[in-house]
């Protein structure tokens, strides 16, 4: 087994390797001025099975080309078979989810408010179909006097968690703290989050968070170790869904 790492996410992969137990694969990555990209594997791979870690950091679409010239280059040396681990999927981007959006994300509140042993609530929000801009306009469920967890799987310029937060002191909640997946932090996020009341932003590192985008109140928690289990079950064949269950 091998791992490979694009420019984007070599601080992650060296992680992930370490955990499992090998060295990252060494590879040279480099654009030329004419800003085609060029990849060159330093080591044999032939009829390996290999593993390349790339998150979409910004610039997106250079992350995913670089991605997709690294797999040409692995199997031009004959590689066995090529995963891609991406951390962070552009493109996909589905509405966020603010506790519970719609009646299709309740469900996924509620599991995650059974595993705490709390109420589930849902904030009812409205998105624009050309902008996106987004509006918190109601919340079903009872949140006056409670320490309230927005849950949400990306935090991009902040709008609706800072929507969403505003709606929940109103209505009294007692504190309000946040759990989101991929930390995208672009534009004003930083500055605008940072002076939110919100008591604690939790985030993973799916996407880099380097310190010009932390603050005291924002705790980065490592996917390393889901995702090199992830790649030592796809590696010996055994379950993936069953480290989700």
């Amino acid at each position: 087994m091998k791992v490979f790492g694009g420019r984007a996410t070599q601080e992650l992969t060296a992680a992930i390797c370490r955990h499992l137990g090998v060295d990252p694969g060494p590879a040279d990555i480099f654009t030329f001025s004419n800003d085609n990209t060029f990849v060159r594997v330093l080591e044999n791979v032939r009829e390996t099975d290999v593993f390349v870690v790339q998150t979409s950091a910004p610039p997106v679409d250079e992350a995913l080309v670089e991605l997709l010239i690294m797999f040409d280059a692995l199997r031009r040396a004959s590689a066995r078979r090529i995963t891609a681990g991406l951390p962070y999927y552009p493109y996909v981007r589905s509405d966020p989810v603010v506790v519970a959006p719609d009646p299709g994300a309740v469900k996924r509140a509620q599991r995650f408010a059974e595993r705490l042993g709390a109420p589930a609530a849902f904030v009812d929000k409205r998105r624009s179909p050309t902008t996106s801009s987004v509006r918190a306009t109601a919340v079903v469920g009872e949140v006056r006097g409670q320490r309230v967890i927005l849950f949400d799987e990306e935090v991009d310029q902040g709008t609706t968690l800072l929507e969403a937060t505003a709606l929940l002191l109103g209505l009294g909640a007692a504190e309000v703290y946040a759990a989101c997946t991929h930390a995208v932090l672009s534009g004003s996020a930083v500055e605008r989050l940072s002076k939110a009341p919100i008591r604690e932003l939790v985030v993973t590192d799916t996407v880099p968070v380097p310190s010009s985008k932390r603050w005291n109140a924002l705790t980065v928690l490592s996917v390393t170790p889901l995702l090199a289990e992830t790649i030592r079950r796809i590696h010996t064949g055994q379950s993936v869904s069953a480290l989700f269950e």
